[in-house]
């Protein structure tokens, strides 16, 4: 462990009794040149950071320069990305430690260079003092063959542990200091700009096997007007309890006149107020001598004083020893003490936040659940559960605890009791707990902390539900959650995997509701966990809604920029989440488009993607990428897992190329499925696969499955004549085929299909007696939407006024007698009311619900499937 102080400021103050000062004594060490930068002198990379001398904080600038410099770096040591994993042994890449101010900051960071981790080799380190003492041995761990490696950490790193490879250090400048609140006495972390000497001590870490460079984020200017040369004392920023109290225990005098005598003595207003505090919680007499900012040390005190706690701690050991709980506050004051042992591995907040809960038992307390957790651990133990160390290890791996610290906080209780062992303060909960009830056990141990962190307490405010339920659109607020900003255009609809995708944690989603801007995840119950009347996967939502670390959401498929949809629609949606984004239907876009037909399965079944100059020129770009992903990978290298995005060689009329696929499966042989093209391989040897890129994982997936509308195959006809009329008529358009767009159904596209010269292949397939014709008498959701968007008239349609006037006016009509048809409700449960399905009232309509008025205004056009009315 280093430091960097002032040597003149502890010369002048031990030596102020003597001479007047102390001579000091310097010992050079062999230290490597460190170069530092500063922001102008990284201009060429990227606009300079704001610095605002009254608001420190983390512009998106300085994210942007920090990521840019790191990618900058191969350029400074002359060195070259590998194009194979044979050339990675050779290459030498210095390491890079990047100071942040805190955990949210931390994983920001990560998120940008997540981007380039693969394209650049990098093997990304975070080092927190929350996250697990297994992640945090990472950071000394060597880096693999040709990758750099970058940990990106708090002050953590600055002088408590030392790293030796680190070649390169940036300097955010920022820090997080314990500062208490003069008026609550509540000590809380504060972000600050660091000083100098903190500057000087991160530039250290570089250096220390070979020459480095420092890079601050910010001007020289800045660092040489306002930044502090030593940060303030922590005796000036901190609570004074434990250090008054020693004094008293020592009989030094009165605190103020001690204290004053420090190295850097803290505010003397701090002191007094402190000192009322202690006598507020009777550690100290209320009179000395009469002076209101002394006492004498009262019994109370003296235990206070001996043990190694806060003080409030220490008041929960007294108040636990009165009620006859002792036992439970020891655990609870030793674990609040030490580090958490409730392990918050890196990107597992959600689940590890699940496990707490689990362990609160309901109760949202951390006291409760480490008191729990503690409990069972020791009873584990006891019981002779943890046969082998190894055991223990995976039970707290299981469990979401941290092994070495529970030891240690085990250590503590132990020497906790042989302190008040000294005051004859023992145990005696079984006398008075052994015939109680479990949850007045539980309502007395609440009360003794309520007591001992008195008046430090969070009060619940009420809600007015009125207000809850209309931004809720009515929906239930204990078991949804409202996720608002997406475009007005378009609502969440096209952000269903993206939205599915950051919830999975929380718990299992039921049903998706969109309007207009807003969208809904309704949940499902989570039987393991009580939370009362809210659900669990409401509070672990709650946990996402983090202005430091904002989800990110992405389309489910590419949106044309002239696309508008003047309507507001209210929609319901199973929540069925597909790993993968693919090109679909927009209800809005039009009723005519052209396809390419791409494979013919049956007349049920055909693949194809869209001829629009748009989705050309991205099958265009695909086929770039794709070429440049097969360069640049070898073939057969590639680690297979279904549904991973892959490229595979097919060679057709003797020429060899690649196709974006997705594995289908891996055992016994390998299937995939050609995503642009919708026909599926079998049996492929692991040798024509390639790993794709990062940029081919997130294009949507061009291939869209049609059905030819309103006929059927006949039972007696083979599928394989069918197949192959179908597929000559497609050849004799050379694969150009004209769509109309009847509905869309469980991601199938059901279609008119027309050729060049408008032959109506529908109809000839009936008139070659090959095909029947059926009536289309199921309308689905998707359907629906597609229905309201051109009832409301879509402004990009490619009919004409009149065509437009001729369908809203059809499906209008198709609309309101789908929901004035009365259908019966699927009874299964006897002595049930009879339902039907009307529309109602103007005067009872609610937010997500839909009239006849309501429905002829195109700015408020919403549908709910029909309402559910008694008769």
């Amino acid at each position: 462990m280093s430091a960097t102080f002032d040597t003149n400021e502890f010369s002048e103050y031990f030596g102020s009794c003597i001479t007047g000062r102390v001579d000091q004594v310097k010992i050079s060490g062999e230290m490597f040149t460190v170069s530092e930068h500063f922001a102008e002198d990284l201009t060429t990379l990227g606009p300079m950071p704001t610095c605002d001398v009254s608001n420190p904080e983390v512009s998106e600038e300085a994210y942007v320069l920090s990521a840019r410099i790191i990618g900058h770096l191969d350029k400074l040591e002359g060195c070259t990305l590998p194009n194979s994993a044979a050339d990675t042994k050779y290459l030498r890449r210095g390491s890079v430690l990047v100071f942040l101010p805190g955990i949210h900051e931390i994983r920001e960071m990560e998120r940008l260079l997540e981007f380039e981790r693969e394209n650049r080799c990098f093997q990304i380190i975070p080092l927190h003092s929350s996250i697990t003492l297994e992640e945090q041995s990472l950071v000394f761990s060597k880096p693999k063959p040709g990758f750099r490696k970058i940990i990106l950490s708090t002050n953590i790193a600055e002088s408590s542990i030392t790293v030796p490879d680190i070649k390169y250090v940036i300097d955010f400048c920022l820090t997080k200091c314990l500062v208490c609140d003069l008026d609550t006495n509540y000590q809380s972390l504060r972000l600050q700009w660091s000083s100098k000497a903190s500057g000087k001590q991160r530039s250290g870490r570089a250096g220390r096997v070979s020459s480095g460079k420092v890079f601050r984020l910010v001007s020289r200017f800045f660092w040489n007007t306002h930044m502090q040369d030593y940060g303030i004392p922590e005796m000036q920023r901190c609570s004074l309890e434990s250090a008054i109290l020693k004094v008293k225990l020592l009989g030094m005098g009165a605190p103020k006149s001690v204290l004053s005598l420090a190295l850097s003595p803290p505010d003397l207003h701090n002191i007094g107020r402190t000192i009322l505090l202690l006598k507020e919680v009777g550690a100290l007499s209320t009179t000395a001598d009469k002076n209101v900012y002394d006492g004498r040390l009262t019994f109370v005190g003296q235990v206070l004083a001996s043990l190694p706690l806060d003080m409030r701690l220490g008041k929960l050991l007294m108040l636990g020893y009165v009620f006859g709980c002792l036992g439970q506050c020891l655990i609870i004051a030793a674990s609040l003490a030490k580090s958490s042992f409730l392990a918050t591995p890196y990107n597992l907040e959600l689940k590890s936040f699940k496990q707490k809960l689990l362990w609160a038992n309901g109760s949202f307390s951390d006291c409760i659940a480490f008191l729990n957790a503690y409990q069972l651990w020791e009873s584990c133990l006891k019981s002779n559960v943890f046969r082998r160390r190894k055991d223990e290890l995976e039970w707290g791996r299981e469990n979401f605890i941290q092994i070495r610290r529970i030891h240690d906080v085990h250590t503590l209780v132990e020497e906790l009791q042989d302190r008040l062992k000294q005051f004859n303060i023992r145990s005696n909960d079984l006398q008075y707990w052994s015939s109680q009830d479990k949850k007045e056990n539980e309502l007395i141990l609440k009360i003794v902390m309520c007591g001992a962190f008195y008046p430090n307490y969070f009060e619940l405010l009420s809600t007015d539900e009125d207000i809850a339920l209309k931004e809720m659109c009515m929906l239930d607020p204990t078991t949804t959650v409202m996720i608002r900003g997406f475009p007005p255009n378009c609502g969440g609809m096209l952000f269903k995997d993206s939205i599915i995708k950051n919830t999975k944690d929380c718990g299992k989603a039921k049903k998706l509701y969109y309007d207009g801007t807003k969208a809904f995840v309704e949940f499902e119950k989570d039987p393991e966990i009580d939370t009362g009347k809210v659900y669990p996967a409401v509070y672990l939502a709650s946990k996402l809604n983090n202005p430091q670390h904002r989800l990110q959401f992405h389309q489910n498929y590419m949106q044309d920029e002239n696309s508008t949809t003047e309507s507001r629609i209210f929609l319901c949606e199973e929540a069925d989440c597909t790993r993968h984004s693919y090109e679909v239907i927009k209800p809005s876009a039009m009723v005519w488009f052209p396809i390419y037909v791409t494979h013919i399965n049956s007349v049920s079944c055909f693949w194809g993607y869209k001829a629009l100059p748009k989705n050309i020129e991205i099958m265009e770009t695909l086929e770039k990428l794709i070429l440049d992903s097969a360069a640049k990978y070898s073939s057969g290298n590639v680690a297979l897992e279904v549904d991973k995005v892959v490229l595979i060689a097919l060679t057709y009329n003797n020429v060899t190329e690649y196709y974006r696929t997705i594995v289908t499966r891996t055992k016994p042989t390998i299937s995939v499925w050609c995503v642009d093209y919708g026909n599926s391989v079998h049996n492929v040897e692991r040798s024509s696969l390639c790993k794709a890129s990062y940029e081919l994982q997130f294009i949507p997936f061009q291939a869209i499955c049609f059905r030819l509308r309103g006929v059927q195959q006949l039972e007696n006809i083979p599928a394989s004549k069918t197949k192959q009329a179908l597929f000559n008529f497609v050849q004799s358009s050379k694969g150009i085929m004209r769509a109309k767009v009847y509905s869309i159904s469980a991601g199938t596209v059901n279609v008119d299909l027309f050729t060049k010269d408008d032959q109506y292949i529908n109809q000839m397939l009936v008139d070659s007696k090959l095909c029947v014709v059926v009536e289309e008498n199921v309308i689905d959701v998707n359907g629906i939407r597609m229905l309201i968007n051109i009832a409301v008239g879509s402004q990009d349609s490619l009919c004409g006024a009149q065509a437009i006037h001729r369908i809203q006016t059809n499906v209008r009509q198709k609309l309101l007698g789908l929901l004035r048809k009365e259908r019966p409700l699927i009874d299964t449960m006897p002595k049930l009311h009879d339902y039907k399905w009307r529309l109602i009232p103007e005067d009872k309509v609610l937010p997500h619900q839909v009239s006849d008025t309501q429905a002829d205004k195109k700015d408020f056009y919403r549908l709910h499937d029909g309402v559910l009315l008694r008769n």
